[in-house]
């Protein structure tokens, strides 16, 4: 669930159930069964790059490079060093022209991949829907 800027929500059905949520300023890890919650600077997370008010894709801080293949927009954005520090690349169908994947490799060399399918457009949500449960 994403509603720009700075909510996403992100809900992963395992055995043990995960929730992401973004706030403007949080990246909030939720584990509801066990009742966690870990929670980090939003800045300092690739995640930021796509989620704040204005997108730029350009700047002094980040390297961007784009390409086109079988039907498939990539963007990739690297900052080497800092806040958000990590590599994010998007993909995008060509027509109609929709994000349909993000990848995240962040500082710390770890990569997480979100598809997006059956997507819903808009969709009116809630603040408290990007609540934790831990807060609830």
């Amino acid at each position: 669930h994403l509603r720009r800027p700075y909510r996403m929500k992100i809900i992963y059905n395992f055995d043990e159930p995960l929730l992401l949520l973004t706030t403007p300023v949080w990246l909030h890890v939720d584990r509801p069964e066990e009742k966690t919650l870990t929670s980090y600077p939003i800045s300092e997370t690739p995640l930021s790059l796509i989620l704040q008010k204005d997108v730029k894709l350009r700047s002094d801080e980040v390297r961007t490079a784009s390409f086109l293949r079988d039907g498939i927009v990539s963007i990739i954005i690297e900052k080497r060093t800092g806040k958000a520090a990590g590599v994010l690349t998007l993909e995008f169908t060509e027509k109609p022209f929709e994000l349909r994947r993000w990848t995240i490799v962040d500082a710390a060399d770890v990569r997480t991949t979100v598809t997006l399918q059956n997507m819903v457009f808009g969709h009116r949500y809630k603040n408290d829907f990007f609540t934790p449960s831990t807060y609830k």
